[in-house]
């Protein structure tokens, strides 16, 4: 079956649409925002919930106590990562996030690559 030059053009104009729709899912900070997501401006684009799987979670400033809340004892560590941002450092095999004024805030032990124990401090 030969296509016609209209089916082409509509074939054509369908993979540039779904190649724009791939770009501006993670790469528009408008499409970002209402999809609900983070926006990482280091990075240029919007973070996934998987993005501490790809390096590419943003340092963030505390949020609140009852965003970490949100995070439980057997949660993924890409979950606690998505919410809190990268934290700002570890030691000891716990991971520690502080907000502006250096105090902690958050600081999870973790079980494998599961949030094992879960401590929210500030307010």
């Amino acid at each position: 079956m030969k296509l016609t030059p209209r089916l082409q053009s509509l074939g054509i104009a369908a993979l540039l649409m779904t190649g724009y729709g791939f770009y501006a899912y993670d790469y528009n900070l408008i499409a970002c925002k209402l999809m609900d997501r983070n926006w990482n401006d280091d990075k240029g684009r919007c973070m996934n919930p998987d993005c501490r799987q790809h390096d590419a979670c943003m340092l963030s400033a505390f949020k609140s106590r009852a965003t970490c809340e949100t995070i439980r004892p057997g949660d993924s560590l890409d979950k606690a990562w998505y919410v809190l941002g990268e934290p700002w450092y570890e030691k000891n095999g716990r991971f520690f996030w502080d907000d502006k004024y250096g105090d902690h805030v958050a600081e999870i032990e973790p079980e494998g690559e599961k949030v094992g124990k879960i401590t929210c401090l500030g307010e």
